[in-house]
């Protein structure tokens, strides 16, 4: 934890995405993931509003979030 590692291979995914011409990433996370969660709403990630269960039991909630490859 907190040493760089995720963030800067969260920075290389984005990188690599623009590289193939994607304009907007999306990804999942458990609903209950706040940690997680707040690594990529402080990297820019907003919800879309969309929610699927897990499917293998218990069933927690994923959301999805979205943001555009290059900076804003």
């Amino acid at each position: 934890w907190s040493r760089g590692i995720g963030g800067a291979l969260h920075d290389l995914a984005l990188v690599r995405l623009r590289e193939a011409t994607v304009q907007e990433a999306r990804l999942w996370t458990l609903a209950e993931n706040h940690r997680g969660r707040a690594f990529y709403e402080k990297r820019g990630w907003s919800l879309t509003g969309r929610t699927r269960p897990v499917p293998f039991p218990p069933h927690p909630i994923d959301v999805e979030y979205a943001r555009p490859t290059l900076p804003s």
